[in-house]
């Protein structure tokens, strides 16, 4: 007599699936503390994500700030530099029609490329913008 079943045996003695199962259940932790052990790691992973999306966060804030201060110091030199440079041209022009001629034509050029720029840059950021995934036709 065989003492072991294979999973071809037809003859199926109730003794040896006894003691099989009784096997089965020593060898196997119980199923409160495999939901133990599977909600700690489930906390553990989720302590670990939270900790990872903050140093993500605090990391992208940072550089965020880093970026804006340089700008603003950009920008500040680029808006210094245009008024001078507006400045030298109405005195520039002063010496040919006087202050109040000079400064309408630099008020005057200065609307002018102002106008200029509003005109064309809305046209320019909504057809970069628009998603071409809408199945509508582009123009």
């Amino acid at each position: 007599m065989r003492s072991a079943l294979t999973p071809f045996d037809t003859d199926v003695n109730p003794d040896v699936l006894a003691r099989r199962r009784d096997r089965m259940r020593l060898d196997d932790p119980p199923l409160l503390e495999v939901v133990k052990n599977t909600a700690d790691d489930v906390v553990t992973l989720v302590t670990a994500e939270v900790k990872l999306a903050r140093l993500e966060l605090a990391a992208g804030l940072r550089h965020a700030v880093d970026r804006a201060g340089w700008m603003a110091a950009g920008l500040t030199a680029l808006l210094v530099g245009y008024l001078v440079a507006v400045a030298a041209l109405a005195t520039w022009l002063s010496t040919f029609w006087g202050w109040p001629g000079a400064l309408a034509v630099t008020a005057l050029s200065q609307a002018i490329l102002g106008g200029c720029i509003l005109w064309a840059t809305p046209a320019g950021i909504t057809e970069s913008r628009r998603p071409t995934s809408s199945g509508e036709p582009r123009g």
